[in-house]
């Protein structure tokens, strides 16, 4: 059974979706202390780059199991495999200026991150899972505020320096 957790900073909401097992409610556990963290750090980056300060912002994280993010990215992205993140923006151009600014809720999308490659990468590449966990988010919220690494190597830079300094946020507040 699916469930829900939000976190929240002003006016930005962060919705947690997720199906683990009861084995698993520590990791949960761990992931709602940081919805607020990640709020924040959301809300902050995204006023000072977009101006969305007059804005109720919401997006999604669903953490999903290996299955189903590779039917999403078979699907969406005509790729039949499985991968760490997915964004899907509910807003044409963030970055641009381009979004719904006569409506008092903005609404960016959705990030889709899979538990197992979660696990996976936190090994690899040294962190714990929360950690991962949170670059993982943080990646998918700059695809939805409109960058892409994938475009070019300059935009690549663009987009890690903003991770950094997103996830350096994130880590004060969780001090």
């Amino acid at each position: 059974m699916e469930k829900e957790l939000s976190g929240e900073y002003k006016q930005f909401k962060v919705y947690f979706f997720y199906d683990l097992d009861d084995e698993d409610s520590e990791k949960q556990k761990t992931i709602n202390l940081e919805l607020d963290h990640l709020a924040k750090a959301f809300y902050e980056f995204a006023d000072k780059q977009f101006d969305i300060s007059k804005f109720h912002c919401s997006l999604n994280i669903n953490l999903v199991g290996d299955e189903q993010i590779r039917e999403i990215n078979e699907e969406y992205r005509n790729k039949d495999k499985v991968t760490d993140v997915l964004s899907f923006p509910l807003q044409e151009n963030l970055r641009g200026g381009d979004f719904d600014k006569f409506l008092e809720e903005l609404e960016l999308g959705d990030i889709f991150i899979c538990d197992s490659v979660c696990e996976k990468q936190a090994i690899e590449f040294s962190l714990d899972y929360i950690e991962e966990f949170l670059h993982l988010a943080v990646h998918g919220f700059l695809h939805l505020s409109g960058y892409d690494h994938e475009i070019s190597e300059a935009e690549e830079t663009i987009m890690e320096k903003f991770e950094e300094q997103i996830l350096l946020e994130i880590k004060k507040a969780r001090n």
